[in-house]
């Protein structure tokens, strides 16, 4: 299984990254006053000096527009839940000025810069902890006065989990939204789709973005037991693929449509012809007869047609599964074939999809 860290430590390298999480996912007024052009990445380790240093996921700093102000942002990814999350934040704020203080160069007009601090949550179970650090003390009475004594730290969660796919699909220029979303939706082509929509995003303002796509679409297609598809990602792959995946599964759906219609025609037809005679003689009477016949005839009508559909349609996906192995690697062996026609739908869609990574049949099939 891949490290959530560690995808997402490379993903954030990206200026690019860090812009695409601030603009659309963190809802604060000072957002819209940031220079993005201004982001620079600090060091992790904090307090490397001492025994106990303390390393950071992501710390960054950017000015704000018009002013001659910088602030800065730190950013902990968290698969787990941690009760006293506000206390590590505040340990890493804290740090983080002690750095900024030593280097001598960060203080303006003699005061320490603002720190934002974010937990990017991607679990299971939904973020509870309190994000106020004075909420985490044992609450004694007003009377004592002693709130004034104790460190008043908040920080921001974005509990990535908790966000509907009706609200990702709003933000369109979100290559994050749309990595989110592949994470909550199970349809193979709607999943390669918004992979490749996330590509096209950043793939002419950050090409080397490309690759923590890549890994983090593997991440979660392996957390779906989906094995991993070889990709080589570039700007002609996005293209061609995107069209081919969408020109096999349409040809698929209407020759399977379409033959699925006839034959179930056919068989209701003679199924419900055979039901309505049979439930007619039995009554003995002309008008029985007709009403048997009749409904005998609608309801086979109606169970071949659907039958006759679905049928249609798995041999419509095998016979274009066939042609595509034809084109790729010249004749199929019989056994193949056979192998192909006699599959489930859930088989043949996923030699479809991996028909555009594997290189040879048996690879295919396996």
């Amino acid at each position: 299984m891949r490290n959530y860290d560690s995808i997402f430590k490379n993903l954030f390298k990206s200026k690019l990254a860090i812009k695409d999480l601030l603009l659309h996912f963190i809802d604060e007024v000072i957002i819209k006053e940031i220079d993005f052009e201004s982001i620079q990445l600090l060091p992790t380790v904090l307090n490397h000096k001492s025994k106990h240093s303390r390393i950071v996921d992501l710390v960054f700093r950017v000015k704000l527009n018009h002013r001659q102000v910088f602030m800065f942002f730190i950013i902990e990814f968290q698969l787990t839940i941690n009760k006293f999350m506000a206390l590590r934040l505040n340990t890493y704020v804290s740090l983080t000025l002690e750095y900024l203080l030593a280097s001598n160069n960060i203080l303006q007009y003699n005061k320490l810069p603002p720190i934002i601090p974010i937990v990017l949550y991607n679990g299971k179970r939904k973020w509870q902890p309190k994000k106020q650090l004075l909420d985490n003390f044992i609450q004694l009475p007003k009377r004592f006065n002693i709130a004034r004594f104790l460190p008043q730290i908040e920080y921001l969660v974005l509990d990535l989990g908790q966000i509907k796919v009706s609200e990702l699909k709003t933000k369109t220029n979100s290559f994050i939204a749309k990595m989110l979303e592949i994470e909550q939706i199970y349809d193979i082509r709607q999943s390669i789709n918004l992979f490749i929509d996330a590509c096209e995003l950043v793939i002419d303002q950050d090409v080397g973005l490309l690759s923590s796509l890549e890994e983090w679409y593997k991440m979660i297609l392996e957390a779906k037991g989906i094995k991993d598809p070889v990709f080589e990602v570039n700007k002609e792959m996005i293209k061609t693929r995107k069209k081919l995946i969408n020109n096999i599964f349409e040809e698929a759906r209407l020759k399977g449509l379409a033959e699925g219609r006839a034959e179930g025609k056919a068989e209701g037809k003679a199924e419900g012809k055979a039901e309505g005679k049979a439930e007619g003689k039995a009554e003995g009477k002309a008008e029985g007869k007709a009403e048997g016949k009749a409904e005998g005839k609608a309801e086979g009508k109606a169970e071949g047609k659907a039958e006759g559909k679905a049928e249609g349609k798995a041999e419509g996906q095998a016979s274009v599964l066939l042609k595509q192995l034809q084109f790729k690697f010249g004749s199929i062996d019989a056994a193949i074939e056979s192998r192909i026609r006699s599959a489930t739908k859930d088989e043949l869609d996923k030699w479809i999809i991996k028909l555009l990574s594997e290189n040879t049949i048996k690879d295919i099939l396996d």
